[in-house]
């Protein structure tokens, strides 16, 4: 199948009761000139939806480059069980052989239009919208994702933009979790250490989360309730970003707002990624991990925490970093962790899958993240069912409450907290598993569907039969023997070498080694 470049010019966008409208003059270029439009077709996510050229084959400008006029009308049925991010394909035949045309957003302004998108499409009873947009290198995507709080705040970020206009050499340092969601991770033990050592440090939560109750009230005055006037001006004004995720976490991720995009594209900051985990799991050349790769959402002068020289080398093979650009310092994080003596729980964590995310909202029952919880409970010996707790994963936390699973999730919403009274914890991939296996916790790997999703990942995982920190378990019916052998068991010399090579520092001086590395670096 070869693949041909096209570019719209000026395309035009309605939205439909039933679906998108798209109306465009385009220009493409064809390899051969026997090529038959008349059976032509958009192709998104495995789905086909018709398209009409009317030009024929279109007006030739060249010797292989044409001009056309196309419309084209996508179902927002269709579109709802699709991924996050699902690139539009344009489909021809030559000789009965598929020709692909990816066209580009817009031929006129390119890259100055980051952030163009359609309206909005609001699923009615559901978190859920899609719209098409422009990605990273004036592509062309259909995005299903979460309804956003920024989708609607125009004038607020407007005003806040302007106003940050005259806010000149700016002091302040930023401090965020996953979605603003969260203050548990690494992102707090450093915020806490720069306000007790005078630093003009603030901290982003959403107003709607329930950690307000872990903060202590001298850390309370510079937190910052998130998608407020407030927030959005020290967003702009802010040149150091410091965050467990990518800065566009640091607002909302996925974001309309070209003026809240165009600050992350410009890359006009400082940042410092202390990882929500240990990301020594699945491979940074993943597809799905390109924000976490240097010069592409990252600006150059990023540093990043790591906890070993072998975890460093991952970002330096996969991930394009400099040795220089790394800080080995352990994760703030596991300065505070913990376990209870009494801990005895048997925690089931599981990573989320991007390619059946919006499945969770529309049909939970079919999706593969919810199909792997349900395996798994039902293959743990019936004398350890008062002892589950399942913890799902951040970004599908919300989904998994709406589902038949909610009464195994515990009322402590602190992940943290939950880890303190955990005594084994079975996954498949999630960095979670440090954490736990830090606290003292035995860990058991299922990887059932590994070889499946690392192909969706376009990757592979770093951990492997040799050298994981936990057994691993290839097929559900062995799961409750390797449960009788770990549950409430001291964890074997084996895993804890193995540990250590991936994670080198116990001392519980992460956060002050770190804030050295920050000093010496004249970043505060």
């Amino acid at each position: 199948m070869s693949i041909n470049v096209g570019s719209n010019i000026f395309p035009i966008f309605s939205r439909g009761k039933k679906h998108f409208n798209i109306f465009s003059l385009c220009t493409y270029k064809i390899e051969t000139n026997k090529f038959d439009i008349k059976d032509s077709y958009i192709e998104i996510a495995n789905k086909k939806f018709p398209i009409k050229y009317y030009f024929g084959k279109g007006i030739r400008i060249s010797k292989r480059r044409y001009i056309n006029l196309y419309s084209a009308k996508l179902d927002y049925e269709k579109l709802m069980d699709m991924e996050i991010h699902n690139p539009i394909h344009f489909h021809f035949k030559s000789n009965k052989k598929d020709i692909v045309i990816d066209y580009k957003y817009n031929l006129i302004y390119g890259n100055f239009g980051i952030g163009s998108h359609s309206k909005i499409h609001d699923y009615d009873g559901l978190n859920l919208c899609c719209y098409i947009r422009q990605n990273a290198g004036n592509t062309f995507v259909v995005t299903v994702r979460n309804k956003n709080y920024t989708d609607h705040d125009f004038w607020k970020i407007l005003a806040a933009w302007f106003l940050s206009l005259f806010s000149f050499r700016s002091k302040i340092i930023l401090l965020y979790e996953k979605n603003n969601e969260k203050y548990e991770e690494s992102a707090a033990a450093v915020y806490e250490k720069l306000i007790d050592e005078g630093y003009p440090a603030y901290y982003i939560l959403n107003k709607n989360s329930k950690h307000w109750v872990n903060i202590k009230k001298k850390y309370l005055k510079n937190v910052i309730q998130s998608y407020t006037f407030k927030h959005y001006y020290y967003y702009f004004k802010c040149r150091k970003f410091i965050g467990t995720e990518s800065v566009a976490h640091s607002m909302e991720l996925r974001s309309t707002n070209r003026l809240l995009n165009i600050k992350r594209f410009l890359k006009r900051y400082k940042y410092v990624f202390l990882q929500h985990g240990v990301m020594y799991m699945v491979s940074l050349d993943s597809k799905e991990r390109t924000a976490f790769t240097k010069g592409r959402t990252m600006p150059k002068s990023s540093k990043i925490v790591v906890s070993s020289k072998l975890e460093a080398k991952h970002f330096t093979d996969l991930g394009g970093f400099e040795m220089d650009d790394l800080y080995i310092t352990g994760l703030p994080a596991y300065d505070r962790n913990k376990v209870n003596k009494d801990a005895d729980h048997i925690t089931i964590m599981t990573t989320w899958r991007p390619w059946d995310f919006n499945v969770l909202e529309s049909n939970y029952k079919e999706a593969g993240y919810y199909k792997m919880i349900v395996n798994i409970i039902n293959n743990i010996p019936k004398k350890y069912k008062d002892k589950i707790y399942l913890l799902p994963h951040p970004l599908v936390k919300e989904r998994i409450e709406n589902t038949d699973l909610a009464y195994l999730i515990p009322d402590d919403i602190s992940y943290d907290k939950v880890l303190e009274k955990t005594a084994l914890l079975i996954t498949d991939y999630s960095s979670i598993s440090y954490s736990s296996f830090y606290r003292g916790s035995n860990v058991i790997f299922c990887w059932m569907e590994k070889d499946e999703c690392m192909e969706h990942y376009g990757a592979h995982l770093m951990l492997n039969d040799k050298n994981t920190f936990g057994d691993v378990c290839y097929n559900y019916s062995e799961l409750g023997d390797l449960i009788d052998k770990n549950y409430l068991k001291p964890q074997t010399k084996h895993h804890k070498d193995n540990y250590s090579k991936i994670v080198e520092f116990h001392d519980g001086k992460n956060t002050e080694r770190l804030v050295n590395f920050l000093k010496r670096d004249k970043f505060i």
